[in-house]
């Protein structure tokens, strides 16, 4: 047991210089998606699907939030997220993903969702933006 004790240390996924790095989740434009205003772009905000508590969280162990793990031993993440998206988006609609691993085997995957819906540009819409803007103060 003294060895386990003496050679292994518990890594969290979530300490610092290891968990996601949260600047990664800027908000995506959307092609053809409606805005307060007409002419500018939509975007839509995205987060981590366990940020809400569902259990996007895939990991060998159900729970999963860290290792124990040798001096040598290191924690990668990667990350992959769409650039754009195309109306209508809907609010928990999967557009990347976080993967943590260790060496070439994956501990933990996480989800990256919309934290929003957002519409298409419809005639409907387009009604609207024309009442509000010239015909009602």
């Amino acid at each position: 047991m003294q060895y386990g004790l003496d050679n292994y240390f518990y890594r969290s996924f979530r300490e610092k210089g290891v968990a996601f790095d949260e600047s990664r989740l800027k908000p995506l434009p959307v092609q053809g998606g409606q805005t307060a205003r007409l002419g500018t772009e939509a975007f839509v905000a995205v987060r981590l699907a366990s940020d809400e508590g569902e259990n996007a969280a895939e990991g060998i162990a159900e729970g999963l939030d860290g290792l124990l793990m040798r001096a040598d031993e290191n924690i990668s993440v990667q990350y992959t997220i769409e650039e754009s998206l195309v109306a209508p988006v809907a609010k928990n609609m999967p557009v990347g993903s976080v993967v943590y691993m260790v060496g070439d085997k994956v501990y933990r995957t996480e989800t990256i969702v919309t934290a929003d819906e957002l519409g298409a540009v419809d005639s409907e819409w387009c009604l609207r933006q024309i009442l509000h803007r010239f015909l009602l103060p």
